[in-house]
């Protein structure tokens, strides 16, 4: 009820002011006249009055002079009581992360190309098997093994794709009609393959014919086992008689392992990896995150390695590095990804890059090296604390956190005791999340109430927030008193696995708590301090009050509120301590509740009157310059019975001190 005060110091102050003024203006005259002399005359009393409180409150001036938002009224005169948080801002991350991925892969050598060696020969020569006469030679078999030059280029190989050409030239001076090579591994003595010519090769031709290699092991020395027949003839010239057998690879040679001198040669390799997180992410932006790479060079070869991940763009550039590694050497590579965009492989379930490497192998030159084709390059990739700015795709239900807020409730003063009965609580929710989205609320009082409330939220993005309302009118137990603190958790559930949508880490929750109740309430013991108001006793000094013999408080309450009320009026000459330390109390006075009629509506207003008497000490409060006055509006409670108020409730206050004064000589 301090507005009850707070209005009578707006609108009585000047009045009160002025009425002080006069009465002691005719108090000083009537004693003094134009100055205090000595009487002449028989000394007499008489009564003087000083106005102390005289004010009419109904309820909308109440809540006017209460001056709280949280009370108003509409143009019927329904005074409400409307209480109005709003709950901090909450983030939603939610699909804004990933799974740590550390995963490894490696790739083989796989078949090493080598260069063809040169081609070796070597001649069988007719004399070292037959004596050379001209004329007539009869048919012959001649059977022939000679070691062929060693291969510089390789010392072994086992192939895996190539073949040996062997060449036959007849110069013997006679025709052969049966030609059958077998070439031999001189390392191992093993058979590498056989071929025969088929049809003989006649004198001065010359015909080839291949050996399949593949699957072959062979050293660098090589030898030849020819069986070679003639008919015979006449032979008409006596010179170098001879058959030259010459074996030469093929152009190219693929190996499975081996060591020889190996070219330069490219390998290129690609693999997918996936992070097991469920999301379907069509594109994301980082915000921070970094992709560590471990390359292990497990040959025996020099390599540079160009490494590409086009899922992650910077700029539109992929993300891209090239490793330089002698043989047997690992390096380890570090990339920030803050700022990259993410695109992972369309068609995937879960997010997935594809790793692309290509291999540069600038080959041995003229050393020999050891090659095989498990040999291999190995590659770890760990993709740490990656977070997104932005997330668009299939989130599958992710709960976030609402961590526990806590927010004063601003509750009028005098009404930390009741208890609305009748109140609607209207939580508003502005979403910016532009997922499906469900959330529940933990509302909890101070005082241990609690409410809890669950909704589906309605999509938004931060330029046009979603707007969801939640309106629950069954507030008698949360409001049970009035919590001067709320607390705010709960979670969301962000995503339901089907639905496409996008999430930024700027999205957000927040809202906005209204309760509102007709002034229908129980009420418990509570008081109202009104504002202070004053007098101006300037006039009056020390021997002036001397003359003030006794006073009488007089006191009328009319009441017209469904609560009994008490009334106390404090006096003195110091505002600031004036409800703590006052000169003069006058009261408590009480006076009972209006007469309620069935509608809990009052019917009747209610009188009390007060007479307290004031001795000659308490009337020297009069002797301060300015005399405050302040009252206390005292509630004792409904005891629990609900009571309704409404704007034609009222009460009245008419408070004012006779001072018997003594005049004449004393």
């Amino acid at each position: 009820m301090i507005g009850l005060q707070r209005y009578y110091a707006r609108r009585g102050r000047m009045s009160a002011h002025l009425l002080g003024a006069i009465v002691v203006g005719l108090l000083l005259t009537v004693l003094y006249g134009c100055s205090l002399q000595s009487p002449e005359s028989p000394s007499w009393d008489t009564e003087i009055v000083v106005p102390l409180v005289n004010h009419h409150y109904d309820m909308l001036e109440l809540v006017d002079r209460i001056a709280e938002d949280a009370l108003t009224y509409d143009s019927t005169g329904q005074i409400s009581l409307t209480i109005n948080q709003e709950i901090d801002t909450v983030a939603v991350d939610a699909g804004l992360s990933v799974a740590d991925l550390s995963t490894g892969f490696s790739e083989t050598l796989g078949m090493i190309e080598l260069q063809a060696p040169d081609p070796v020969s070597e001649q069988i020569l007719l004399e070292d098997h037959i004596p050379l006469i001209l004329g007539d030679v009869p048919a012959t078999g001649i059977s022939s093994i000679k070691q062929l030059p060693q291969i510089s280029e390789i010392e072994t190989a086992t192939i895996e794709s190539g073949v040996l050409i062997i060449t036959v030239e007849n110069n013997f001076g006679l025709p052969l009609d049966s030609v059958t090579i077998a070439i031999i591994d001189d390392e191992t003595s093993s058979q590498i393959g056989v071929t025969s010519f088929a049809g003989g090769i006649a004198d001065g031709k010359t015909k080839s014919e291949v050996i399949d290699l593949s699957g072959k092991t062979i050293s660098d020395s090589f030898s030849f086992d020819a069986y070679l027949h003639t008919p015979g003839g006449t032979l008409f010239i006596l010179s170098e008689n001879s058959v030259n057998i010459t074996v030469e690879f093929s152009n190219m040679i693929t190996v499975s392992s081996a060591t020889a001198r190996i070219p330069s040669q490219v390998k290129s390799y690609d693999q997918s990896v996936s992070f097991t997180d469920n999301n379907v992410i069509t594109l994301a932006e980082i915000g921070d995150g970094q992709i560590e790479i471990q390359v292990d060079n497990v040959t025996n070869l020099s390599a540079e390695l160009d490494v590409l991940i086009d899922q992650f763009t910077l700029g539109g550039v992929p993300l891209s590095f090239t490793v330089s590694l002698l043989p047997q050497q690992s390096e380890f590579v570090t990339r920030d990804l803050s700022g990259y965009t993410f695109a992972p492989v369309e068609g995937e379930d879960h997010p997935t890059v594809n790793v692309e490497m290509n291999v540069s192998l600038p080959g041995s030159g003229q050393d020999a090296v050891q090659v095989s084709a498990s040999d291999n390059f190995a590659v770890n990739i760990t993709v740490d604390n990656v977070t997104f700015r932005s997330v668009s795709g299939v989130i599958q239900p992710t709960e976030v956190e609402i961590d526990p807020i806590t927010e004063s409730v601003e509750i009028p003063d005098g009404f930390e005791s009741f208890s609305l009965t009748s109140a609607v609580l209207t939580m508003t929710l502005h979403s910016a999340v532009n997922f499906p989205s469900e959330i529940e609320i933990h509302l909890e009082g101070d005082a241990g109430q609690t409410l809890d409330i669950s909704r589906t939220l309605t999509l938004g993005t931060v330029e046009n927030p979603g707007i969801t309302s939640i309106v629950v009118d069954d507030l008698s137990d949360f409001l049970n008193p009035i919590p001067s603190e709320i607390t705010v958790s709960g979670q969301a559930t962000v995503g339901d696995g089907v639905t496409h949508g996008s999430v930024t880490e700027n999205d957000f929750v927040w809202a906005t708590v209204e309760i509102t109740s007709p002034l229908e309430m129980t009420i418990g013991e509570t008081e109202f301090e009104s504002d202070i108001n004053k007098a101006d006793l300037d006039d009056i000094d020390d021997e002036d009050t001397d003359r003030l013999n006794s006073g009488i408080a007089y006191i009328h309450l009319t009441n017209h509120l469904p609560l009994a009320a008490t009334l106390t009026v404090y006096l003195g000459g110091d505002s600031l301590t004036l409800f703590d330390d006052p000169e003069v109390i006058l009261g408590p006075v009480e006076v009972r509740s209006g007469t309620v009629g069935e509608s809990g509506l009052v019917i009747d207003s209610i009188g009390s009157d007060a007479t307290l008497s004031l001795t000659r000490e308490e009337l020297q409060v009069l002797n301060n310059n300015t005399l405050y006055v302040g009252q206390v509006i005292a509630f004792s409670g409904t005891d629990g019975q609900t009571v309704r108020i409404v704007s034609s409730d009222y009460i009245d206050i008419q408070a004012y001190i006779s001072v018997n004064v003594r005049l004449g000589d004393f």
